[in-house]
């Protein structure tokens, strides 16, 4: 990842968001960061691109070689609110390089015990958040707004992502996110506040849908002025390894309470 000399802070606040490490040897595919003013359509336009363009830049990534191009409008330069939005159209972008490879953005929180995940999804207000709070040792929850789930050789692996509204209102750069640390899939969970804690298991067709729109809300916003196209290929992508995913990956309604022991239900299910 190299970044244009005016908007390297910009990479090195989103390095330390995400726990990167420094090199000063390039190796492997390319991430390139300029500046609005600096932008090289003629070499941009010459190659095999797509472009994903929002109000905080305009991101071009290249299937043939999974290589980024980021060129971002001034309001990411100061304001912090826009920063992050546009830190996590970059990780949209990722996703839709490796999206052939099977790669998909989740909202979703990531509830970990013995280094194996269980994703809890639900809409924005809808609960992820407390009970990610909440849960006690050995459980921890590394993320609670997003992350990425890519295919392994056992399964499916999840990296966490930072949550992007912590993101905005951190100015002195205190919250980080171990962002590259893998945790094995155990289940995707689809969380409904009820009057007591239980859990069960929904059919394919079911469990499809609520991947798939787990995937809309992570990534429809950042995706408002990509175009019709864009937007359907990334979706259908979406489906497609939300199909191969519930193949292998137990998908489950888990209720819960603001009070109960959901957890306990969690660990006799899938433990």
């Amino acid at each position: 990842m190299t970044a244009h000399p005016d908007i390297s802070e910009w990479m090195d606040h989103f390095g330390s968001v995400m726990r990167l490490k420094k090199t000063d040897i390039p190796i492997g595919n390319q991430i390139s960061i300029i500046p609005d003013s600096q932008e090289s359509t003629d070499e941009i336009e010459g190659k095999k691109s797509r472009l994903i363009q929002n109000y905080y830049g305009k991101y071009w990534f290249y299937p043939d070689n999974l290589n980024i191009c980021v060129s971002l409008s001034p309001e990411t330069h100061d304001d912090y609110k826009t920063r992050s939005m546009s830190f996590k159209t970059l990780i949209i972008t990722l996703t839709s390089v490796l999206e052939p490879h099977g790669a998909m953005f989740l909202h979703a929180a990531t509830l970990v015990r013995d280094n194996e995940a269980v994703l809890v999804a639900a809409s924005s207000g809808g609960g992820k958040s407390t009970t990610a709070s909440r849960i006690p040792p050995p459980w921890h929850a590394p993320g609670d707004e997003c992350c990425i789930v890519i295919p392994a050789e056992d399964g499916y692996q999840v990296y966490t992502l930072p949550t992007w509204s912590a993101v905005a209102t951190d100015p002195d750069r205190t919250k980080t996110w171990e962002t590259g640390r893998p945790y094995r899939l155990k289940a995707f969970c689809i969380l409904k506040q009820d009057t007591e804690d239980e859990m069960e298991k929904v059919g394919k067709a079911q469990s499809i849908a609520a991947i798939t729109g787990s995937a809309r809300q992570a990534a429809h916003i950042q995706l408002d002025r990509s175009g019709t196209e864009i937007n359907q290929q990334y979706f259908s992508g979406c489906y497609r390894t939300a199909e191969e995913m519930v193949q292998t990956i137990p998908v489950y309604l888990l209720r819960t309470t603001l009070t109960g022991k959901f957890w306990e239900k969690l660990k006799q299910e899938l433990w």
